[in-house]
């Protein structure tokens, strides 16, 4: 026989596997808010610089990892990513009503240390999603989209460009300021 066929193989099948999450315990990690609830410059643009490493600030929300990957599939797709994954984190819990939960949670690409976008998840009762919205986000440091969301769940998004004394990549943020924020 083969060297194959003679040898016997041992798989631990309890390695890399990570204990699922309830929903319940994926809720307990959002925070909770109240409406109405906006984003706005202050939210999207960091204070230090997002691209330098040294300087840049750390992410204090907790990070949504794989044991919550029944409720959400993005953690479980994101490593497919040639460039690297995605990092999503817990934000808000906006609403809970007897029929539906209303979630916000934040995104950051790689090689930043910026959240980038923030999204709307909409949940049954039992964690099935039925809906997701992008709702905020930063296009580098220049360019933004703010959103409010108000008691009746209307959303308003604003387009605005953020004009800044220095050019933002050139000098470090703490060093800069914005100047101006237009809305589009």
């Amino acid at each position: 026989g083969s060297f194959f066929a003679t040898q016997q193989f041992q798989v631990d099948l309890t390695a890399n596997k990570t204990e699922k999450k309830t929903f319940q315990e994926f809720l307990d990690q959002f925070e909770a808010s109240e409406l109405p609830f906006a984003l706005d410059h202050t939210d999207l643009i960091p204070e230090n610089d997002p691209y330098n490493w040294e300087t840049a600030e750390t992410f204090t929300t907790p990070e949504i990892t794989i044991e919550y990957a029944a409720y959400f599939p993005h953690v479980e797709r994101r490593r497919f990513s040639r460039m690297g994954p995605d990092t999503y984190f817990f934000e808000k819990k906006l609403v809970e009503t007897e029929k539906f939960i209303v979630l916000l949670y934040s995104q950051s690409r790689p090689m930043t240390t910026m959240k980038e976008s923030y999204t709307i998840a909409t949940y049954t009762k039992d964690g099935k999603i039925i809906d997701e919205l992008h709702f905020a986000s930063a296009f580098g440091l220049e360019e933004i989209a703010m959103a409010s969301i108000d008691e009746n769940l209307e959303i308003t998004r604003t387009d605005a460009t953020v004009n800044w004394k220095e050019d933002p990549y050139s000098i470090a943020l703490t060093e800069n300021e914005i100047t101006d924020i237009e809305l589009e």
